[in-house]
């Protein structure tokens, strides 16, 4: 064999238990998980028209960079699951390689002619 694979599934499994427990925590204040909001709606109307329209430029921009970071935690949260779910499939597939190696092993052991009979080397006969 030319390489090494050693996967160390305890770590794996640790890794998506805290990577799942993180997403059951909400990292992110409730105030960016609001809506479209409409805040110049309680200017005056004798107020300056720039006084207004800063504000509703404001509010704009507002909006479109909250819809922006709902759609990037979005995308960070499915990214963690799917991250996630492929960790554990991995720590499964190294199990089961592993448990199939330890079987072909004993397999290969319990089929040697003899095996039972152990010959003592004739180095050590006196």
């Amino acid at each position: 064999m030319t390489g090494e694979i050693n996967g160390d599934t305890d770590a794996m499994r640790e890794f998506v238990s805290r990577l799942t427990h993180s997403m059951d925590t909400n990292p992110v204040s409730p105030i960016s998980r609001r809506g479209q909001t409409t805040p110049c709606g309680d200017v005056p109307l004798d107020a300056c028209q720039a006084l207004r329209d800063a504000c509703d430029e404001l509010t704009s921009t507002d909006n479109d960079t909250t819809g922006q970071l709902h759609e990037f935690m979005s995308q960070v949260e499915q990214g963690f699951a799917t991250y996630s779910s492929f960790v554990q499939r991995i720590a499964t597939t190294y199990d089961h390689a592993d448990e199939q190696s330890r079987a072909n092993f004993f397999t290969t052991l319990d089929s040697q002619p003899g095996r039972n009979q152990v010959a003592i080397d004739p180095r050590l006969e006196r």
